[in-house]
């Protein structure tokens, strides 16, 4: 048994807050993910793979798109602080 202040705790309970911990450290949020149906989709990107090629002839098509425009209007602008 382990302590805490709120009386005596499982050790495997302890563990496993330890475990979550841990993981939390590893996982982003998503944030406006309110659904699971939306979290398993936003999952299921971990199953999309590219080849070291295929992710060459996307990033360099991508780079090779002309930016224009400002990111922000001029009220917005002031509020990042550019």
């Amino acid at each position: 048994m382990v302590g805490n202040k709120t009386g005596t705790i499982d050790a495997k309970q302890n563990q496993l807050s330890n475990d979550i911990n841990y993981l939390a450290d590893l996982l982003v949020s998503i944030p406006e993910t309110t659904k699971l149906s939306h979290l398993e989709e936003n999952l299921r990107a971990l199953d999309f793979n590219l080849s070291a090629d295929e992710w060459k002839h996307l990033e360099d098509a991508v780079a090779a798109i002309p930016v224009t425009g400002d990111r922000y209007n001029a009220e917005q602008q002031k509020q990042v602080g550019f």
